[in-house]
């Protein structure tokens, strides 16, 4: 259920009506409980600002627009190497829901002005994605960067898209489940994809961006993990810091929201605020595991 926290009291107001539910006998997708139903994937929610109302879609997923959002419904998952994959399109005031693609195993990832993101798996590998911009209006798909082994595009954000990789150099790569020790940037502009950030031994992930567009990533290395901005390729603030990849209650940071405060974090250690300066400010205490960061403060 959607609710709005309020500073600095830290009290949460559940809001009514703002509940998904399963679809019934359907593999992946949920509805909201409130009419007409809207339908959506993965449980998701976000707060949709320019319609004030909200939406069964991650803030990802919304266009922005506002009027519209994107996602997956998963067909016959019982019959694996013929599992139907389709993406929707809803336009939130009528509740009309058209399915705008169906080729292979895809995944929403974000928007690119009116285009739409979309990560395609590689069937027979995994930790292996191509990139696709679809456009909605004539359900064409453009392949941005064809599945590379190895390499998963897993965050979109303004003209950037973040990945990973890991670096076959590094002698003592991180034992986790994905190693990856490199920060991948794609430029959507320049279509260029650069190494961003390499931390041998370590897993980097892109968690978010600030609002002038630098990743904030999580560096988990055995005996710490630091949250860093990471300003260019060479140079990086770390802001955050706590127990490693070691440790059952290393520092996790659950989600991120960038509006024009500046870009709140959610982590185990409590909830943050990074200003336009950098200046990294606690606003609760207390683990936000159970909590995700859906819309703009008002």
């Amino acid at each position: 259920m959607g609710g709005l926290l309020q500073l600095p009291s830290g009290t949460v107001a559940p809001v009514p009506g703002t509940g998904v539910v399963a679809v019934a006998g359907a593999f992946s997708e949920w509805q909201t409980q409130s009419a007409p139903a809207l339908f959506g994937d993965v449980r998701e929610e976000s707060y949709d600002p320019s319609l004030a109302q909200w939406v069964p879609a991650s803030p990802a997923e919304l266009a922005p627009s506002g009027t519209q959002y994107a996602y997956v419904s998963v067909g016959d998952i019982a019959a694996p190497g013929t599992t139907s994959v389709q993406v929707h399109l809803v336009t939130i005031s009528t509740a009309s829901d058209q399915i705008i693609y169906s080729q292979g195993q895809t995944a929403v990832l974000g928007w690119n002005g009116g285009q739409l993101l979309l990560v395609e798996h590689a069937p027979t590998s995994n930790h292996t994605e191509g990139l696709l911009s679809l456009d909605p209006a004539t359900a064409s798909a453009v392949t941005l960067q064809p599945a590379v082994n190895g390499v998963e595009w897993y965050l979109a954000s303004g003209a950037e898209v973040w990945g990973g990789q890991s670096n076959p150099a590094d002698a003592s790569p991180p034992q986790v489940e994905v190693p990856w020790d490199e920060a991948l940037r794609y430029d959507l502009t320049t279509g260029k994809v650069a190494v961003w950030s390499y931390h041998p031994g370590d897993q980097v992930t892109v968690v978010g961006t600030t609002a002038s567009g630098d990743p904030l990533e999580t560096v988990q290395g055995t005996a710490q993990t630091s949250l860093v901005v990471a300003t260019s390729p060479s140079s990086a603030i770390t802001l955050l810091t706590g127990p490693g990849l070691a440790s059952a209650h290393g520092l996790s940071v659950y989600s991120t929201f960038t509006d024009a405060n500046g870009t709140w974090v959610a982590t185990d250690q409590g909830l943050y605020l990074l200003t336009p300066a950098l200046k990294l400010v606690q606003e609760q205490m207390g683990n936000f595991a159970n909590a995700t960061i859906v819309g703009p403060c008002g």
